[in-house]
């Protein structure tokens, strides 16, 4: 029996990391794919606007719509009107301007569209123009459900942008459906740009330190805008030392751990073919702790109301750490 989705209200659960490579992506591509199963109405957004891929994994058989995104700007020079006095070039911070032969040359991949340039320039020979920040796309994957995704320019750098409007796209494209994202590693702009606003974060970590730590600075991420979260360890019989840190940390924390994934190897592969990995490998002990991850978040889903409640999260300022040198 298919979920229907209650009134018209949005449920975003966002899969988040810190950390690359733990298997975030792997978790989100399986956890679209159970939850298309029992939803009728769900979309996925692959927030990892640097480096997408679910569109690879999720098998997107058509492409039907695009969105060119235009928010960047660029200086522009033209050199019959250029005298060569060097001022721009003092002016530009980013060292995007040289002179050459007499004329300047500006390099639009490190130009930020400041625009300081264009107000030194003697001669008015710099102007700005905008140019594509990125490109977002809606596809329909095999699975039956909307998958929204993007990519950048070479050079341009308004991922949190983007992921924005990709958010914004979704919500205004399919009112009232729930909404599954990607977000990208790190605790960066693409990651703040998918957190805002969203229901619920699911962490995934590995037993290493490196997640561990990072693990640590995504909670603090989520604390800051009022975000309850839930985590998944995956890889958990690797390292049980890490696997019981990390345990911990998230009882003293109060976040709700719903599953513990083993390793397996054959997950590189269904990545290089690619396809989700619960599709390849049904029998696979991962595939068992993939599922039951799934379950829990659709028990948390049914039972939102009441669950929003007992784990509410109170807002608290992030107060970064100045490392004086």
């Amino acid at each position: 029996m298919r979920l229907m989705r209650f009134c018209d209200m949005v449920f975003e659960v966002v899969v988040a990391s810190g950390k690359g490579g733990v298997g975030k992506s792997t978790i989100a591509s399986s956890l679209a794919v159970i939850m298309g199963k029992e939803l009728s109405n769900l979309v996925v957004i692959d927030a990892d606007v640097d480096a997408p891929n679910l569109h690879l994994m999720l098998n997107v058989r058509e492409w039907v719509d695009e969105l060119v995104i235009r928010s960047a700007r660029v200086a522009k020079v033209n050199a019959d009107k250029c005298v060569g006095c060097g001022l721009c070039e003092n002016a530009c911070t980013n060292r995007a301007i040289k002179l050459v032969s007499g004329k300047c040359v500006i390099n639009k991949y490190l130009c930020e569209g400041c625009g300081a340039c264009v107000l030194v320039c003697p001669k008015k020979a710099i102007e700005l123009y905008e140019v594509i920040s990125g490109i977002v796309k809606v596809g329909l994957t095999e699975f039956g459900f909307p998958l929204i995704t993007a990519s950048l320019p070479p050079g341009r750098a308004n991922t949190g942008k983007i992921v924005t409007e990709e958010r914004n796209l979704a919500r205004e494209r399919f009112k009232g459906f729930t909404i599954v994202t990607d977000a990208a590693a790190g605790i960066g702009c693409q990651v703040i740009a998918s957190l805002v606003g969203a229901d619920l974060a699911l962490l995934v970590a590995e037993p290493t330190p490196t997640s561990f730590n990072d693990l640590k600075r995504i909670h603090r991420l989520t604390k800051h805008f009022g975000i309850p979260s839930v985590l998944a360890i995956n890889k958990y019989d690797l390292d049980q030392y890490m696997t019981d840190k990390i345990l911990k940390f998230a009882e003293e924390e109060g976040i709700g751990v719903l599953a513990l994934i083993p390793y397996d190897s054959n997950i590189p592969l269904s990545m290089a073919r690619p396809t989700p990995f619960i599709i390849q490998y049904p029998e696979s002990k991962a595939t068992g702790g993939l599922i039951k991850l799934c379950t829990e978040i659709l028990k948390i889903l049914r039972n939102w109301d009441s669950w929003r409640r007992e784990h509410r999260v109170k807002p608290i300022p992030y107060i970064p750490k100045v490392i004086k040198p």
